[in-house]
C-alpha cells in the first residue's frame, strides 16, 4: 500500500488556510461544498495470515467463491465514543487503513471494506494520535458552542478517559473563548469585526486539534458560527448533541460458529462442499474488487 504523505481537498482551501485569509465563512463552506463524494474499497492484503496460511493456499481455496456477504452498518467509526467498545471500534479501522488489517476480525472476517475517499485519506494520512486529537477537539467544540443540557449530556455519556483528556483541552484553549462566545451571540451585530474576530481565533483552534478542512463535511455541527456568520443569532443555543459515527460497508466471511461457517469451512478448511457464498446479502462488487487487488499485490494472476 502506497503511503500517502498530504491530503489536499482544493488549492483554493489550502491558500485560504495558508493566508489566513478573514472569510472564514467561505473556508469553511467550499471545504463543504467541495467533499469527495466517491467511495473506494480498500482490501485486506494479509487475510491469509489470520487463517494461518499462504496467499497461494487462500486463493486456492475460495476458487469456487463468488460473492461477499456485505452489511453497511457492522462497522462504524465514532467521532463521540461513549464506550471503550468504540473507542477499540476507532482503533482497528486506523489500523485497518494503515496496514495492520486483521486487528478488526469479530465474528466477521474483513475481506473488503469501503471507505468514503476523503476519510480514508485522513485515516491513512494521521497517526492514531493525531485522530483521537481530532475527536477530542470536535467534543470541545460541541461543549463551547452548546447549551447546560447538552453540556450534560457529554459529561453523562463520553467515554470516562476521553471525557477527562476533552476537560483538560477543553479548560486549556476552549474556555478562554467562553465569555467572547457568549456575549457575541447576543450582542453582536452580524457580521461585525468582533464575530470576524471570534471566527478567527476559533478557527485557529480548530486547525491545531488536527480538525482539517478535509473533515468539515462530517463536523458541520460545530462549524456553524464560521459558516453563518450573519445569522449567528439563529444558531445559537441547543447543539442537539448526536451520538454521531460513520458507517463503513464491509465484505466480509462469517466466523460465529467455527467449522459450520463461511472462513473455516471455504477459507481455512478448502470449501469441500464447492460453496460460491452467493446469499441474500451477498454481493459481487467488492468480491471482484477485492479478488483482482489481492491477486495482483500477490502476483497470482501472472
Amino acid at each position: 500500500m502506497s503511503e500517502v504523505k498530504t491530503v489536499r481537498l482544493s488549492q483554493r482551501v489550502q491558500d485560504l488556510l495558508e493566508t489566513r485569509q478573514v472569510n472564514f465563512s467561505q473556508l469553511a463552506n467550499e471545504a463543504i461544498e467541495r467533499k469527495l463524494m466517491s467511495k473506494v474499497w480498500i482490501p485486506n492484503y494479509d487475510i491469509h495470515e489470520y487463517a494461518g496460511i499462504t496467499p497461494q493456499v487462500l486463493n486456492k481455496n475460495i476458487r469456487n467463491v463468488r460473492q461477499l456477504r456485505c452489511k453497511h452498518d457492522v462497522l462504524k467509526f465514532f467521532f463521540f465514543p461513549y464506550g471503550e467498545r468504540e473507542l477499540s471500534a476507532n482503533k482497528a479501522i486506523h489500523d485497518y487503513v494503515n496496514g495492520n488489517a486483521n486487528t478488526i476480525h469479530d465474528n466477521y472476517v474483513y475481506f473488503n471494506l469501503e471507505f468514503p475517499v476523503d476519510f480514508y485519506f485522513f485515516l491513512r494520512s494521521n497517526s492514531w494520535v493525531n485522530v483521537e486529537m481530532c475527536i477530542i477537539g470536535y467534543i470541545c467544540a460541541q461543549f463551547l458552542l452548546g447549551d447546560e443540557k447538552d453540556r450534560v449530556d457529554i459529561e453523562s455519556w463520553l467515554e470516562p478517559k476521553i471525557l477527562k483528556r476533552m476537560i483538560k483541552a477543553y479548560d486549556k484553549d476552549f474556555k478562554p473563548l467562553e465569555s467572547e462566545w457568549r456575549v457575541m451571540e447576543e450582542q453582536e451585530s452580524p457580521g461585525s469585526p468582533r464575530i470576524n474576530n471570534f471566527n478567527q481565533i476559533y478557527l485557529n483552534t480548530l486547525l491545531g486539534y488536527n480538525i482539517q478542512p478535509i473533515m468539515f463535511p462530517y463536523f458541520t455541527r460545530i462549524l456553524f458560527p464560521i459558516q453563518y456568520p450573519f445569522y449567528i443569532k439563529s444558531y445559537t443555543g441547543s447543539v442537539d448533541l448526536p451520538y454521531e459515527y460513520l458507517t463503513i460497508n464491509s465484505a466480509y466471511m462469517r466466523n460465529i460458529y467455527e467449522e459450520k461457517d463461511d472462513w473455516q469451512s471455504i477459507a481455512v478448511l478448502g470449501n469441500e462442499k464447492k460453496d460460491d457464498l452467493v446469499r441474500a446479502e451477498s454481493k459481487e462488487t467488492p468480491f471482484i474488487d477485492w479478488s483482482y487487488k489481492y491477486q495482483t499485490h500477490h502476483g497470482l494472476n501472472s
